[in-house]
């Protein structure tokens, strides 16, 4: 059985799934996985401790005019705003319970990256 290295960009820099969650999505857009930690179940969301699936930036170049916001929240260092392309609305999760990073979009070459795929010249 031949073996295949599969290295993990966050490895690279000795970051976790949060800070290298943070660095892309000030960069470009990506799709991420996170816990919920609220029940938003009896108006229509997530029920608590559901996996929720994410595509969204942080980058407002990369948001729609329309979304800009018209003014910035305090900072917080557990809970991080991004704009989610699939709700087409603004949406926050803790940082403490991201799950994991599945893909972005490389902004050099427009390209989508798998998470695991190890990035060329570094």
């Amino acid at each position: 059985m031949a073996r295949t290295l599969r290295v993990q960009l966050h490895q690279r820099k000795k970051w976790g799934n949060k800070e290298y969650l943070l660095d892309l999505l000030g960069k470009t857009a990506v799709r991420f996985t996170y816990q919920t930690v609220t029940d938003g179940s009896a108006r229509g969301g997530s029920p608590k401790g559901r996996i929720r699936l994410a595509e969204g930036t942080r980058n407002l170049q990369l948001v729609p005019a329309s979304k800009q916001p018209k003014s910035f929240r305090p900072y917080s260092r557990t809970t991080k705003t991004y704009y989610d392309y699939g709700k087409k609305a603004w949406r926050s999760f803790r940082s403490v319970e991201v799950v994991s990073i599945l893909n972005y979009l490389d902004p050099k070459t427009g390209k989508v990256l798998n998470y695991a795929a190890p990035l060329d010249g570094n």
